[in-house]
């Protein structure tokens, strides 16, 4: 029998984003494999909480966000909403990197989100950010 002890939810979310608070995004993603293995399950609103920190970060973590969107849109019975999607997006606005924020801004209208003025406005800063004018 396994004598290790429940760690719940909430200790895991609180961890994961005390580690990405402290700019430790490998051992944010450590965490994240053994809290599954562990049978607790990353939400939305987990992925939600980590992106706003890459997104919110002094230099930005417009890589870091988009691989936590891609482990998002993997994960068995979690569904980015508009949340993930534009905080993904700002961390790449952030990052000078509107290509990448395009990307996510056609997606989540190919998915046929219900596109809010967050979302314009974070895609209209992407662009207006990136001095690579016809990057995207």
């Amino acid at each position: 029998k396994d004598s290790r002890p429940i760690i719940s939810y909430n200790i895991y979310q609180t961890v994961l984003v005390a580690l990405a608070k402290a700019h430790q995004f490998n051992h944010m993603n450590s965490l994240l494999v053994r809290m599954r293995r562990r049978g607790v399950r990353p939400n939305v609103y987990t992925y939600n909480s980590l992106l706003k920190i890459c997104a919110s970060h002094k230099i930005p973590r417009w890589k870091e966000a988009l691989s936590l969107l891609s482990q998002c849109q993997r994960e068995p019975g979690v569904d980015p909403d508009l949340i993930t999607y534009t905080t993904a997006m700002r961390a790449c606005a952030r990052g000078k990197q509107a290509a990448k924020a395009m990307e996510l801004f056609r997606a989540a209208k190919d998915l046929g989100m219900k596109l809010d003025v967050y979302f314009y406005t974070t895609a209209m800063d992407a662009c207006a950010k990136d001095t690579r004018r016809n990057s995207w």
